[in-house]
């Protein structure tokens, strides 16, 4: 099963990279999903980020997750991680893939490639764990785009606040 999120902000790129890129450990300070999150290790490849969800996600109850960078390239402001531990068992795998692009000085698009392999025993219920997952989505969807809007004010700021 495969999701794929596109949003198109009008913020720039660099705003959206330091979301999710530079503080991919900090997920919990702008989603109101994940309780705590931290990360161990080095911010790169291999570095694990462990995350306590506040909630339920879907059909899912809250549980603790570990997630493991295989791909951080800051210059193409790309990364994926892969769940290694306390994802629920009617999946095998699940994986995510975070693009950011440059739209110009001022606009970026972010597009998200989630893909959730399923346990043969619960293939059946691929379409029922979509229309749950939906409704939880959108609210991700809203917390991220507040997140980079106030990182591209915060910057905006902090570049207004140093001398010339």
């Amino acid at each position: 099963m495969e999701f794929i999120t596109q949003l198109e902000l009008n913020t720039p790129a660099r705003a959206a990279w330091t979301v999710l890129g530079e503080r991919f450990g900090q997920i919990a300070e702008w989603t109101g999903s994940i309780e705590t999150s931290r990360l161990i290790g080095e911010l790169g490849v291999g570095a694990q980020r462990v995350c306590r969800s506040s909630q339920s996600f879907g059909p899912f109850p809250a549980s603790i997750v570990t997630e493991t960078l295989e791909e951080y390239d800051p210059a193409q402001m790309r990364f994926r991680y892969t769940a290694v531990e306390g994802i629920p068992a009617m999946f095998t795998r699940a994986t995510n893939l975070w693009r950011i692009e440059s739209l110009g000085p001022s606009r970026c698009r972010l597009t998200s490639r989630a893909e959730l392999r399923m346990a043969w025993w619960a293939a059946p219920m691929a379409p029922l764990v979509r229309v749950m997952m939906r409704k939880p989505m959108q609210e991700f969807e809203r917390e991220l785009r507040g997140a980079v809007e106030r990182e591209a004010s915060a910057g905006v700021e902090r570049v207004a606040a140093c001398p010339t």
